[in-house]
């Protein structure tokens, strides 16, 4: 999930049998541009709001308006 105004993602998790969405309540549970809120500090982060996931569900992509970043995550698990 990609924060437009708050300058952050957030990283979701679901279960696979109940379909429930959790998110971690470590630093791991967030990126933001600045590290503030108790998250990983991350660079290029202003107005992010494009998500996108790769045809074979690797990586994730964020766009960012305000600093002219494509962010790229790879996933886990």
């Amino acid at each position: 999930m990609a924060g437009e105004w708050s300058n952050n993602l957030a990283t979701i998790s679901r279960d696979a049998f109940s379909g429930r969405l959790s998110q971690s309540a470590t630093t791991s549970g967030c990126v933001s541009e600045t590290g503030a809120g108790g998250c990983l500090d991350g660079n290029g982060l202003n107005g992010v709001y494009g998500v996108a996931i790769d045809p074979l569900g690797r990586f994730v992509y964020f766009a960012s308006w305000s600093s002219n970043a494509l962010l790229t995550f790879r996933r886990q698990g």
